[in-house]
């Protein structure tokens, strides 16, 4: 079955209703004949930017969009459609392969209407005036798509080439200002694709390119290019009947699990020696990254070997997410009987439960607070329940402090306010009646828990043989020993990815100081599949001169961060009072809707519950109803 089909048509089957999905299928039965014959019925479309492109009905009103190459017999299925927006797909998109990674993209001309030459254009090793150092040849070889070429060469003068990089998709604006500034083809290449370039004689292109005055640019050849190992991410091979089959059964979940090639090196690779660490700003796909190393672990056990994968988060909500993506990732596959998916208060509980034999108590909330307030009040401290808290948290069971010597040595930096001596036996004294009031009545805190639960699995080791965690940039270090005792030291035993740009809780680790050595193992994530380039330009403005650590001890920044998606410049409005500012936010979501935004695509986002509700109060008197998403949306 020469066929191969992009996420985006699936994406979009999945979202049809099942009889126009009955439709699609018979659709596709056509392609298992193998062969260009008219009951394909391929219809060129008058106005299509790409002569590769055709389309195909599927019925009446829906029609698929095939990519039909002159060379070879492979089909590209690439998406399916409303019958005028298929026609609108072909006169707004082009396929293109880049001939220094082999990747097959889609891009929508319309996006990049100023920078498109209008016709094919001749290759040259000889240009002239600005940037004239630059061959059309190294452009392209630098990862800049050969239809950008034209617009390059109108460039006079270094604004007009930062003007220029800011239109281009973002990888390639990149490159063409690291090319302009004189880093090579193999620089740029490892800065934007985190891996060494490959070889030319692996780009799928029907004939050899020849940079010369007179050559025109290669013809690609898109099939190749949509089964290149550059387009896993967003192309799938479909070998058999079976195959595509057992295709189009996956929900629409499954399609958002899938792996771009950068981070499939990272979830597949066989063996790491020792912990591995996967940093990655949001939107990178660090979460999809460690459900595929979960399924890799896994795959490798024995069924019978019980639940020897721990996947493991910080909070219930997101453990429970993580489970709904591995069931999704895994389909039939058995590995879930091998993958516990834990938050990790849950597991420390259940470590405790099991060893103890009861159920541990848990104080936490108002409950707690009101201890520490009475606590620091007898012992005479002159801070808070706040400042108690956090000073136990981050201090005490931070550094594993049992003893009040201990503490009086302790480091105490980031804490903001410092302590004498006389101080900080205030504070152990405080801490002391707390913790006696709490043994007394038989109640623990979650970290408290944490810390038994890792006292219990240092007198059993091995309960895993590997650990998985995410978000763990908000892991407190009492949750970090009990990982460490849950796995023994050896290959493969923890995979760990975070961002410490996205902390919520103020837990600073490093995890080199709590047995966990990530040295030579540490990798960046800095592509972003989410958010369009002019969000994340504008939020790493708001960033900058602020100080974020690697989870290790070291610094960590966004240099390098980028997005392939091109969107609208994010604004930023200021009222003098909340009712203006309610009416204003009417008014916007109002104008939305007239120019076609449906309602349901329109998110609030709210600093505070409290705030939530004052808006949605707002929306409903002016006309406009609202749905809250909860935890569990």
């Amino acid at each position: 079955m020469p066929l191969v089909l992009a996420k985006s048509f699936l994406e979009s089957y999945a979202s049809l209703s099942q009889p126009v999905q009955k439709d699609v299928r018979r659709m596709l039965d056509k392609f298992d004949e193998m062969s260009r014959s008219q009951s394909l019925h391929l219809e060129p479309i008058k106005g299509s930017l790409d002569s590769n492109v055709r389309t195909i009905r599927v019925n009446q009103g829906v029609r698929g969009v095939v990519a039909a190459p002159e060379h070879g017999e492979t089909f590209v299925l690439i998406d399916v459609l409303p019958h005028d927006d298929a026609i609108n797909w072909c006169r707004r998109k082009r396929l293109s392969v880049n001939h220094a990674t082999g990747a097959l993209k889609v891009y929508d001309i319309t996006e990049h209407a100023a920078t498109m030459p209008s016709a094919p254009v001749a290759m040259t090793n000889s240009p002239v005036g600005f940037l004239s150092d630059l061959s059309d040849e190294l452009l392209v070889q630098g990862g800049i798509d050969w239809f950008f070429v034209p617009a390059i060469r109108a460039l006079t003068s270094e604004v007009d080439l930062e003007a220029l990089a800011a239109k281009l998709p973002a990888d390639q604006g990149q490159a063409l200002i690291m090319l302009a500034a004189g880093y090579s083809v193999d620089e740029v290449l490892a800065e934007l694709l985190a891996e060494r370039p490959m070889l030319q004689s692996s780009v799928p292109f029907a004939d050899d390119f020849v940079a010369s005055d007179s050559a025109a640019v290669r013809s690609p050849d898109i099939a190749a290019a949509a089964q290149h190992p550059a387009s896993a991410a967003a192309f799938y091979v479909v070998e058999s009947a079976a195959a595509l089959a057992e295709l189009l059964n996956q929900p629409l979940e499954h399609w958002r699990v899938f792996l771009h090639p950068a981070q499939r090196r990272l979830a597949y690779r066989p063996t790491y020696e020792g912990p591995a660490r996967v940093l990655g700003g949001p939107g990178t796909g660090k979460t999809v990254v460690a459900l595929h190393r979960a399924r890799y672990l896994a795959a490798q056990l024995p069924h019978s070997a019980g639940r020897r994968v721990l996947l493991t988060t910080f909070t219930r909500n997101l453990a429970a997410a993580l489970e709904r993506q591995l069931v999704s990732l895994a389909g039939d596959e058995p590995i879930l009987a091998c993958v516990d998916v834990l938050n990790i208060d849950a597991l420390a509980y259940r470590i405790v439960q099991e060893a103890e034999g009861k159920r541990p108590p848990i104080v936490a909330g108002d409950a707690l607070r009101a201890m520490l307030a009475e606590a620091a009040d007898l012992a005479g401290l002159p801070y808070g329940p706040d400042f108690l808290r956090k000073e136990w948290e981050q201090v005490i069971l931070g550094q594993g402090i049992s003893t009040r010597e201990a503490y009086f040595s302790a480091s105490r930096a980031g804490r903001g306010i410092r302590l004498d001596r006389r101080q900080r036996s205030m504070v152990w004294a405080a801490l002391e009646t707390l913790t006696g009031w709490l043994a007394e009545r038989g109640e623990r805190t979650h970290l408290q828990i944490a810390q038994a639960a890792t006292e219990h699995a240092v007198r059993r080791p091995g309960r895993y043989d590997h650990v998985i965690v995410d978000e763990a940039q908000d892991l407190h270090p009492a949750q970090w020993r009990l990982l460490r005792a849950l796995v023994p030291k050896q290959p493969n035993d923890l995979f760990i990815v975070g961002d410490a740009h996205q902390r919520i809780y103020d837990n600073r680790v490093s995890l080199s100081a709590l047995g966990i050595s990530i040295r030579g193992r540490g990798t960046k994530l800095r592509l972003n599949y989410r958010t369009t380039y002019e969000i994340l330009r504008w939020s790493i403005g708001l960033l900058s001169g602020i100080a974020y650590d690697d989870l290790d001890g070291s610094a960590d920044d966004l240099q390098g961060y980028r997005s392939q998606l091109r969107g609208l410049q994010p604004f930023v409005m200021g009222f003098d009072t909340a009712d203006v500012e309610h009416a204003a936010l009417a008014q916007a979501i109002r104008d939305w809707a007239s120019a076609g935004v449906p309602l349901r695509e329109i998110g609030i986002a709210a600093r505070t519950t409290e705030a939530r509700r004052c808006v949605a109060k707002a929306l409903s008197a002016n006309g406009i109803a609202t749905s809250e998403l909860t935890s569990t949306d």
